[in-house]
């Protein structure tokens, strides 16, 4: 399956320390990469300590993951969905910017509804 993405931010996040969570996530994300055809390795973002309550207003989410989606050619992929939380908050946001999320499912959202 190819995209036209040519861009991928990986987050991997974790409201423990647990270093093989992360390493699991990160292996998944590489994999969804390769799955939608994007030859560029994803830049990945680890979380590590934060919760999914706090992940939009963490400087990880402010700081390093934001301004990587600014471009339009850039999108997410995170393992599962739940990784961005359990509130629609953050998923309305990306929404609203046109990003696209990927999961390992193949799912995607974007503005355009696609």
């Amino acid at each position: 399956m190819s995209t036209n993405v040519n861009r991928l931010v990986g987050l991997a996040r974790v409201s423990t320390s647990n270093r093989n969570e992360i390493a699991n996530q990160v292996t998944t994300i590489k994999r969804i990469a390769e799955v939608f055809g994007v030859e560029e390795e994803p830049t990945i973002v680890e979380a590590v300590g934060v919760s999914a309550s706090d992940l939009p207003t963490s400087e990880v989410w402010l700081e390093q993951v934001m301004p990587l989606l600014e471009n339009p050619d850039t999108h997410l992929v995170v393992e599962s969905l739940d990784r961005l939380g359990r509130g629609v908050g953050i998923l309305a946001e990306l929404e609203a910017s046109g990003t696209r999320i990927y999961t390992p499912n193949g799912e995607y959202l974007s503005q355009e509804g696609a």
